[in-house]
């Protein structure tokens, strides 16, 4: 009987240890998973930056020509004010990267 008891005790231990192997696996499993989404939203983060930053054909350019900020003044989508500021910048931005 005290024998049965010893084999059941030792069989117990057993099954829970390995439980608690699988509950490591799982656990190491998603640890590993957000891992894994952290590595692919900063690779995807890094990916719109640099398209964004290093592959834009538009450095040294303005957003606007004077023309284009003219007709909007025009079309009274500018107040004057606005568009004496704006092209100002733009013959700043034009005359420091003209070579």
């Amino acid at each position: 009987m005290i024998a049965a008891v010893d084999q059941t005790g030792w069989l117990v231990s057993v099954v829970l240890a390995q439980r608690g192997g699988r509950a490591a696996i799982v656990g190491g499993m998603v640890w590993l998973g957000i891992f894994l989404v952290v590595v692919i939203a900063a690779a995807w983060l890094l990916t719109i930056l640099w398209r964004r930053f290093i592959t834009s054909d538009n450095t040294g350019k303005p957003d606007f020509t004077l023309e284009q900020l003219r007709q909007l003044r025009d079309n009274g989508e500018l107040t004057e004010q606005q568009y004496e500021v704006l092209k100002e910048k733009v013959i700043d931005l034009m005359s420091t990267h003209t070579v």
